[in-house]
């Protein structure tokens, strides 16, 4: 299967599990679904499932293709598409995706809402005095901010449940890909 068959789509309202654009409701009617939100912040509102290939067009190929639906905020697409869509792409096209996580020091306090895995976007800098990686987090929150996204140097997954972080707890990060240090 290649990528061109594989229709990830992003930009409907953060309204899962009914889906007001009416995403999911489509999807079941031509495949299915499988998942209807997840608990991770940003990116909550992801859809995930399949369509029956052949279904609208009789002279497709028979089968199935998987069909994500992202969350129309960039943080949360972003978010989401590393999470589900890439391992996917991955598996189908036999990828592997080698990505060295990283230990880092915080460069302050952070505290991040219980009950939902969150993914905070990073930048990542030379302590002058230590020689060691720092990771800033955001000022501020917003699953909107393109700016945010395009400054991040990494991923830091913050597990559900662990919601406390003092300035310099070392804690580990995702290099995004195409970053020079990671």
């Amino acid at each position: 299967m290649t990528p061109t068959r594989w229709p990830p789509r992003s930009g409907g309202p953060p309204c899962p599990p009914t889906w007001c654009d009416h995403t999911g409701a489509v999807l079941a009617q031509v495949g299915g679904v499988a998942v209807a939100g997840a608990a991770v912040r940003p990116g909550h509102p992801v859809l995930l499932g399949y369509v029956k290939l052949g279904h609208a067009r009789p002279h497709q190929p028979a089968g199935t293709a998987p069909v994500a639906g992202l969350p129309g905020y960039p943080l949360a697409a972003a978010v989401t598409f590393e999470l589900f869509v890439m391992p996917l792409l991955a598996a189908i096209q036999g990828w592997a995706r080698p990505r060295p996580w990283r230990r880092v020091t915080l460069a302050r306090d952070w505290t991040s809402p219980p009950g939902v895995e969150e993914w905070v976007p990073v930048r990542l800098a030379r302590d002058d005095v230590t020689g060691g990686m720092v990771a800033t987090p955001p000022d501020r929150r917003g699953a909107g901010s393109v700016s945010q996204l395009a400054r991040a140097d990494a991923w830091w997954p913050i597990p559900e449940g662990r919601g406390q972080f003092s300035c310099g707890s070392v804690i580990e990060v995702l290099p995004v890909p195409g970053d020079a240090d990671g």
